[in-house]
């Protein structure tokens, strides 16, 4: 399709005196204009020049021509290729900011509840920037909680969701007994298997310790990985913390 023109489709006409100017008349008809329209679609010296890319495409004119004005880089420059966009990368690093004294996190159990987002562009993966965060709940409302965007590539929300959890467990005292509430059921599912594997025998394990997420994190604490799709408010009261006696 001439939507579609390749660079040796193209040639033969450029080596036909296609003028670059968009204030004169076209120099192969010398009848209309110079436009990228006019160029591409309505020029009556496409015809015949004996390329298929062209031959082709020519019944598509005059819906070139109709939607040149709403959709002109679609007629008239081809499909936007990724080169021709400058893509903003996300940052090395970000500030974590956070809510609530971190003292409320001193208890023998801890449940926190955590997400992850693709933002507004989680569909385009050029384009995706997450979030993560994760709260800590206490009488039904937020005792503490930590969030920030993701730092550097991969966007993608898997990673998003992990990294959430394991801020949690950098942050939550060693001495605790961590449960992460999540709505990744495919991580949740991951991170058990390995968590339990650890726990069936942690002499082995520690010898391998970089298999175990409480190594990732330094956190030589217990910890349990749940998923649930339910408001954390429907849930909270019922994995309600234990104070320190």
């Amino acid at each position: 399709m001439c939507l579609c023109w390749s660079h040796v489709a193209i040639q033969p006409l450029l080596l036909r005196g296609f003028p670059d100017s968009h204030d004169g008349l076209c120099q192969r008809c010398l009848k209309e204009q110079e436009t990228d329209l006019h160029r591409y679609w309505p020029c009556e010296k496409n015809k015949g020049l004996d390329i298929a890319a062209i031959d082709n495409s020519e019944h598509l004119a005059k819906f070139a021509v109709k939607g040149e004005e709403s959709d002109s880089i679609f007629w008239c420059r081809g499909v936007p290729t990724r080169n021709m966009f400058e893509f903003p990368q996300p940052q090395d690093q970000y500030d974590v900011r956070q809510i609530g004294d971190p003292q409320v996190l001193v208890l023998d159990r801890v449940n926190v509840f955590s997400d992850g987002s693709g933002g507004k562009y989680s569909d385009i993966p050029l384009l995706r920037r997450c979030g993560w965060a994760w709260v800590f709940m206490q009488e039904r409302s937020c005792a503490f909680a930590r969030w920030s965007p993701l730092a550097s590539l991969p966007q993608t929300v898997p990673r998003v969701e992990l990294t959430a959890v394991i801020d949690a467990m950098q942050t939550v005292t060693k001495h605790c007994f961590l449960v992460a509430t999540l709505d990744a059921q495919t991580l949740q599912r991951i991170f058990s298997s390995i968590l339990a594997a650890f726990r069936r025998s942690p002499e082995e394990a520690s010898l391998t310790r970089h298999s175990s997420p409480m190594a990732i994190c330094g956190l030589p604490s217990p910890t349990n990985w749940q998923s649930v799709k339910a408001n954390v408010n429907s849930i909270g009261a019922r994995h309600m913390p234990r104070p320190i006696s």
